[in-house]
């Protein structure tokens, strides 16, 4: 057993091991989400359906329920065991994505996507919280940097093991259950899920810090008014989050087509450029954004996470311009750094949300900024990348990477500025909660 380590929020083997199925869950999520990529062909056959409908179920369908949910599941991981509404969280959508291998038509389809984000949604507020909790207060940016580079690192698993999943599904003369080989993707992409629910089973809730035993939880109207009155303390880290989101989110989004379009690669070239991007260049550059921060911290900083952003949307300006240079070699160079430079921005971001959140709301407060971050760095920045190009550069071979170039530099030069400007506030809500502790 692993549960007797996490005590009073100082790093141990128990945190670290709780750290390492967090990041499990979340790599596997990634893998669940993303699964329908591959399947596209398989999908619009079975049901008779176009790209629209196949983006739907990709979007739509998990997006809305992922945002509805987060709402809820922030209020209850300040109330109640959060370990259990994670292991919920799992089987949802463990369960919908399995569910998926039986569907016999299009709304079906869309629904088990629906309960896949609704599962998926237990998992940030939940791992925010406990992490939180678990750490030492200067290991709290690193281990959430490590679970936040999960996300990268499952977004580029998900092709390669969804890949290696089809080929060998293929290669079989016949399956069980007379299964289609897409069908038995769905199933086979679920086992693993098993592993993570054996594994929470296996260590305890982290005891929760700066929360009084005698305080009782708050309600939500009580808890949305207590944020109401601190908003100017953490809106910022909510926009930084945005800004920086749609140069991130955005070239892992478009820059393949981009790659296609302007340089005549192929589909499968364009993977291995940016397989090889993402699944290095975001490991370095968490490893590198917690050391500065640390850094910062051990001079007695105390807005070094926001310092460190700061740092960050600096180098994400020239590197934005990856899709407006017309070399290949420069292009795939400024990708490759600025995917290294914006590696920690989310783990930065979400420790310094945590530092200036009051202790009582961190569950809802983490599930409003990924509701936000994710409406608005991925739905909206998105689609106004795939707008610009349609309108403003229509029929140019390099419109594609003018927009994502554009929209980027601007939000980096925004998001600088912002952080900069941040940095007196954040630092004297920081040093305020430190004296409050002390006091204690």
């Amino acid at each position: 057993m692993h549960d007797s380590h996490i005590d009073g929020g100082r790093s141990s083997r128990g945190a670290t091991y709780l750290l390492g199925v967090l990041v499990l869950a979340y790599i596997i999520s990634f893998i669940d989400r993303q699964i329908v990529s591959l399947l596209v062909p398989d999908i619009r056959r079975a049901f008779g359906v176009g790209d629209l409908e196949v983006a739907l179920i990709q979007g739509v369908a998990f997006s809305i329920p992922f945002c509805l949910v987060s709402i809820p599941v922030g209020f209850l991981v300040d109330r109640y065991r959060r370990k259990y509404l994670l292991l919920l969280g799992v089987l949802i959508w463990t369960a919908t994505t399995a569910l998926c291998a039986f569907v016999e038509s299009y709304p079906m389809l869309f629904l088990a996507r629906m309960g896949v984000g609704a599962g998926e949604a237990f998992v940030a507020p939940t791992a925010y919280s406990m992490i939180t909790d678990a750490f030492r207060k200067d290991r709290v940016v690193r281990a959430l940097s490590i679970f936040t580079l999960a996300g990268a690192l499952g977004a580029g698993l998900a092709f390669l093991t969804g890949g290696i999943a089809l080929q060998a599904i293929y290669s079989r003369p016949s399956l069980a259950f007379g299964l289609e080989p897409w069908r038995a993707a769905f199933i086979i992409v679920s086992l693993p899920s098993a592993l993570v629910i054996l594994m929470m089973a296996l260590t305890r809730e982290p005891r929760r810090m700066d929360v009084s035993a005698a305080e009782r939880p708050l309600r939500l109207a009580e808890a949305c008014r207590l944020l109401w009155r601190v908003r100017g303390d953490f809106l910022p880290i909510f926009a930084c989050a945005s800004l920086l989101g749609i140069p991130y989110y955005g070239s892992m989004s478009w820059f393949a087509a981009h790659l296609v379009r302007m340089y005549g690669c192929s589909s499968a070239q364009a993977g291995l450029i940016l397989g090889a991007v993402y699944l290095v260049c975001p490991l370095i550059g968490t490893i590198f954004g917690t050391m500065v921060t640390e850094s910062f911290q051990r001079a007695g900083r105390s807005d070094a996470p926001m310092r460190t952003i700061s740092l960050i949307a600096l180098i994400a300006i020239p590197t934005s311009l990856a899709g407006a240079v017309t070399s290949l070699p420069l292009a795939i160079a400024l990708l490759a750094t600025g995917a290294l430079a914006l590696g920690s921005y989310y783990g930065n971001l979400v420790g310094a949300l945590q530092m200036v959140t009051p202790p009582r709301v961190r569950g809802l407060n983490s599930s409003f900024y990924v509701i936000f971050n994710s409406l608005m760095a991925q739905a909206v920045g998105l689609a106004v990348i795939g707008a610009m190009s349609d309108r403003l550069f229509a029929g140019r071979p390099d419109g594609l990477g003018l927009s994502l170039a554009t929209l980027s530099v601007i939000c980096s030069i925004i998001a600088a500025m912002l952080s900069r400007r941040t940095l007196p506030r954040f630092g004297s809500v920081v040093r305020a909660s430190w004296a409050e502790k002390a006091a204690d």
